[in-house]
């Protein structure tokens, strides 16, 4: 699936109001973290795909989540590992 336009429009309606609320609560950072991961791994896998083997993307993608979780962690107090994602059904 292709959700460009998707993702262009809430892009869009982001930076239209942004600084106006700003009142996220910590679902709302799950539910962007999901959006920001998968992207991210697709363009990582893409990125890398001719040049490492499989074993070496994994490596790179679990160090990549575990820096983005000390990102998250760090600058908001936020354990990404304490989210939430029990009523997600493809997790």
């Amino acid at each position: 699936m292709n959700f460009t336009k998707e993702l262009k429009e809430l892009a869009d309606y982001t930076l239209a109001n942004y600084g106006k609320d700003g009142k996220y609560s910590e679902q709302d950072l799950e539910n962007a973290v999901l959006v920001f991961q998968e992207v991210f791994m697709s363009r990582l896998y893409c990125y890398h795909k001719n040049k490492l083997n499989l074993e070496q993307l994994c490596i790179i993608g679990e160090e990549s989540g575990k820096s983005f979780r000390q990102y998250i962690k760090l600058f908001t107090g936020i354990d990404l590992y304490d989210m939430e994602y029990n009523d997600r059904p493809y997790i």
